[in-house]
């Protein structure tokens, strides 16, 4: 059985794209200026990005939800709430410590990306069994949050994010504009 691909999913492409610019640029900015415990004139950059890169992220799943909303069943859609609320997590904490020009809010901080990793973890099952993804590719962005986790702001964590974020990016934009259904079912 074939099914027509949606063009959201290659609008997908390009905000992926979009958060994995947004997301390698910050890592360079912390590469070059690391994150000192007061606060300076990269810290704005770094978090300007980094609430770009959430935004553009969140417009990510959107776009796939938009393309695949039939297919994802339960799963994907519990996955898209849980993971949207742990950008808007990440967006809030970017945009406080941007107006604070401090880092306040690390519990926060750190449950946001707990909900956002758990969310990609469902979203990304759910759309490989729908044959919306590869494997390799539908838990790119759990596996960029849990890179980030492990490297750091000072061995790359940004870079890493955006490596993962641009691969996603690239493979919805080069989605067929048909696929075989999956038989994963």
């Amino acid at each position: 059985m074939v099914r027509l691909r949606s063009p959201d999913l290659r609008t997908g492409g390009a905000f992926a794209i979009a958060a994995g610019v947004q997301y390698a640029l910050l890592g360079a900015v912390l590469l070059v200026d690391p994150r000192t415990s007061t606060w300076h004139a990269a810290d704005y950059a770094a978090y300007s990005l980094f609430a770009g890169a959430s935004i553009a992220a969140l417009a990510t799943l959107l776009a796939l939800r938009r393309a695949e909303m039939q297919l994802l069943g339960r799963l994907g859609k519990a996955g898209f709430v849980i993971a949207s609320l742990g950008l808007g997590g990440l967006i809030l904490v970017a945009v406080d410590r941007i107006q604070a020009g401090a880092e306040p809010a690390d519990a926060l901080l750190i449950l946001a990306f707990l909900l956002a990793a758990v969310g990609y973890l469902a979203v990304g099952w759910a759309t490989w069994r729908a044959g919306t993804l590869p494997i390799w590719a539908a838990f790119l962005p759990a596996a960029g949050v849990v890179g980030a986790v492990v490297l750091e702001d000072a061995h790359g964590a940004g870079v890493w994010q955006g490596l993962v974020w641009i691969a996603l990016g690239v493979t919805l934009r080069r989605a067929p504009l048909h696929a075989a259904t999956s038989s994963h079912h």
